[in-house]
């Protein structure tokens, strides 16, 4: 499952950034990215959970250490292209008004 929020997120966020190239920002997207990279993160130390639960050591020892540095890039990622096409509208909104 995380792996489907994982993929989905970069989706919106590639799409965030397309339509605010185009000048055509949608708040939404931006959303969706967010939302979708924090349920990503929950999934995987849900799956986490369930493996100490069950005492499956062995595929907790494989994949947490590896993951969870995973995880932190792509959180730090996700925010910080989110935050470009907010970046991008602040600049835009500060010349629109420096130029009226």
């Amino acid at each position: 499952m995380w792996i489907v929020c994982g993929a989905a997120a970069v989706i919106c966020a590639l799409l965030n950034l397309m339509f605010t190239a185009r000048r055509k920002p949608i708040v939404w997207f931006g959303f969706a990215s967010l939302s979708l990279g924090a349920l990503t993160v929950c999934s995987f130390y849900s799956m986490d959970a369930r493996w100490v639960a069950n005492k499956e050591w062995s595929s907790l020892a494989d994949t947490a250490p590896t993951i969870s540095v995973a995880c932190w890039i792509f959180v730090v990622a996700l925010i910080a292209v989110n935050s470009i096409p907010l970046w991008i509208g602040t600049r835009r909104s500060a010349s629109v008004a420096l130029s009226e």
